[in-house]
């Protein structure tokens, strides 16, 4: 019975010895175990054929199998040993994490003697696939776009090693293995230095057991290159970062110069070396008197001698107009302070700011700027000369509304026509001049919005067209007498009818002057009075209703103007003479007009009136 139990218990020791080196067991794992089962045979039947030599010899194989096992577990952990030197001298030497984990994957799957391995890397909530060996592309598909799944979550806030059945997965990612011939996956998560940063996951045929020890030394070489990942993304962060500023830094096209306390150059961008038609090894670590060209003598740096803050004037280098901006500035951790210089060229500037001042102050029309209250914010000379004014400060000392907009209405139109287009042109607008006179103007101008879409201000041209508008008065006003006369020759021409002739006439002259009554009168032979041939209007009605009307003629005085009987101021009698241009001794008929006060001042001023008779009949 005791023999049996030793028997039982060695044939169990031999088959958990298989299972623990099941999928790597070698020659040691094998004579350890037939040992074991044959460890003090006593079988008669059996063990007598055997002689003494066999007996030994199984003895040595016995003793032999424990040294292999010995030696195989130290040759596999001097592999995992030289596997973290190699990751380690892999660290060391990258630049980006991206191959780094490239190398650690494969070296990994090749110590585990995993079928496949891949890393993905945490972004936001989910995991991303980013490096991967011995997997298809359709594989990192099908897992970038499941995410992050409940086994998997799982893992990671346990921060531990995981071996993990297919059972137990997702089955987009469940099929996937399958078509790789990966029975389980040993999940590794990633930590850096605070959480963890992503999760690496080696897919292994078969259903081999993985020990502690091999675990824990998966684990520590997850955790060296979760460290390691998460420096390396960093570094590439600062290099990003360098390597945008440095971009930045020379994308700029002022000129940048940054010198220390002894005027030695330290930094310079690409415009600087451009305008130096130098490289920045022959500039950078030189003083600013040997690289820096010199218009007129200075010494340790020109643009010092300005002074700090923002300052313009000649550029003492290049020529020209410039503004430079002056600061100081000290490196972190450092002691050491420099100053550093931003050149801006405003030459093109200056020249253009000259020529369109030029034209400002040289232009014949009236340049202004304005607000929609009524302040000037400023003018050319033309406009003060315009105005009437002696000086510019004079004009902008007062209350532009009252000047530019002189009558209520022009500025109310005014108003809507530059709020609707944002712009005027050719505004016809009435100012007043200094000595109170009316002046006639046209108006181009657009207005400057802020950002709240409201008329900040207003700028453009006035021009006088005072002259111009009376041009086209004088113009209209004789077309119109024009337009009169030969209506009335053609009336004249045409007709045989002398009341047809009278009236029609004296349509086409109250029409011209603008009158409101008008008559004609016949001289009466023999006793020189003058009877009403012919009227219009409200009066000459009602004189129709009373009856006729007389006007006395004085013998001598026939060529004078006659005042109408009722003695109004309003009326003019004009004298006609003889047709075909024979004048008579006397007047033949009298032309008598009613008008208001405003036209006979309008007749006055164009000279239709001399005194006292129209002189379009004279």
């Amino acid at each position: 019975g005791l023999d049996l139990a030793c028997r039982l218990i060695a044939a169990g020791a031999a088959v958990e010895l298989v299972r623990y080196r099941f999928g790597r067991i070698g020659l040691g794992p094998l004579l350890f175990g037939a040992g074991l089962l044959t460890l003090n045979l006593h079988w008669p039947p059996l063990t007598s054929r055997i002689p003494t030599e066999g007996y030994l010899l199984a003895e040595v194989l016995f003793g032999s199998s424990i040294l292999l096992v010995v030696l195989d577990d130290s040759w596999l952990r001097m592999r995992r040993l030289a596997v973290l030197n190699e990751l380690t001298v892999t660290i060391a030497r990258g630049q980006n994490h991206a191959p780094m984990m490239q190398t650690a994957l494969e070296k990994l799957k090749t110590v585990v003697g995993a079928r496949a391995a891949w890393f993905q890397l945490m972004e936001g909530d989910n995991l991303v696939p980013t490096q991967h060996a011995g997997l298809s592309l359709e594989f990192l598909r099908a897992i970038g776009q499941i995410g992050t799944d409940e086994a998997q979550a799982r893992v990671l806030q346990e921060n531990r090693a995981a071996v993990m059945k297919l059972s137990e997965m997702s089955e987009p990612e469940r099929q996937q293995l399958e078509k790789h011939g990966i029975h389980h996956v040993v999940r590794l998560p990633l930590l850096g230095k605070k959480a963890v940063i992503g999760m690496l996951s080696l897919g292994c045929s078969g259903s081999r057991r993985h020990t502690r020890e091999e675990l824990e030394f998966l684990e520590t070489a997850a955790q060296t290159l979760g460290i390691a990942v998460e420096n390396l993304r960093l570094l590439e962060q600062v290099l990003r970062s360098q390597r945008q500023w440095m971009n930045t830094f020379d994308s700029i096209q002022d000129l940048i110069l940054a010198h220390d306390a002894d005027f030695r150059i330290l930094k310079t961008n690409q415009a600087l070396l451009q305008r130096l038609g130098q490289a920045p090894a022959d500039v950078l670590g030189n003083l600013c008197e040997e690289v820096l060209p010199q218009t007129r003598n200075w010494s340790g740096c020109p643009y010092c001698e300005r002074g700090s803050g923002l300052t313009e004037g000649m550029d003492p280098c290049f020529g020209g107009q410039s503004v430079v901006s002056t600061s100081s500035y000290a490196e972190q951790g450092s002691q050491q302070k420099g100053t550093i210089h931003v050149v801006h060229d405003t030459t093109a500037r200056q020249v253009a700011e000259e020529k369109y001042r030029m034209l400002f102050e040289q232009v014949q029309e009236g340049v202004f700027v304005a607000t929609l209250n009524g302040e000037l914010l400023d003018c050319n000379d033309a406009f003060v000369t315009m105005l009437g004014y002696g000086s510019r400060d004079e004009l902008m000392a007062l209350d532009m509304g009252s000047v530019l907009h002189a009558v209520p209405e022009e500025r109310e139109v005014f108003r809507k026509e530059i709020e609707a287009h944002n712009y005027v042109r050719n505004f016809e607008i009435t100012v007043r001049r200094k000595d109170g006179t009316p002046l006639v103007v046209a108006q181009s101008c657009f207005a400057t919005r802020d950002s709240g879409g409201h008329i900040e201000r207003y700028q453009g041209f006035v021009l006088d067209i005072t002259e111009k508008k009376r041009s086209e008065d004088e113009m209209r006003r004789r077309n119109r007498e024009l337009n009169a006369l030969n209506a009335m020759a053609v009336i004249a021409t045409q007709s045989f009818d002398l009341d047809e002739i009278l009236n029609l006439t004296l349509r086409q002259v109250i029409s011209l002057f603008g009158a409101e009554t008008g008559s004609v009168y016949l001289a009466a032979e023999p006793d020189g009075t003058y009877r009403r041939r012919a009227g219009l209007g409200p009066a000459q009605r009602g004189a129709r209703a009373h009856g006729r009307s007389y006007l006395s003629g004085r013998p001598g005085r026939s060529g004078d103007a006659l005042a109408s009987g009722s003695g109004d101021p309003g009326f003019h009698a004009a004298p006609a003479t003889g047709r075909g241009g024979v004048c008579v001794c006397r007047p033949v008929a009298l032309l008598d007009m009613g008008c208001a006060l405003e036209q006979r001042q309008t007749h006055r001023h164009h000279g239709y009136c001399q005194q006292g008779r129209p002189a379009l009949f004279q």
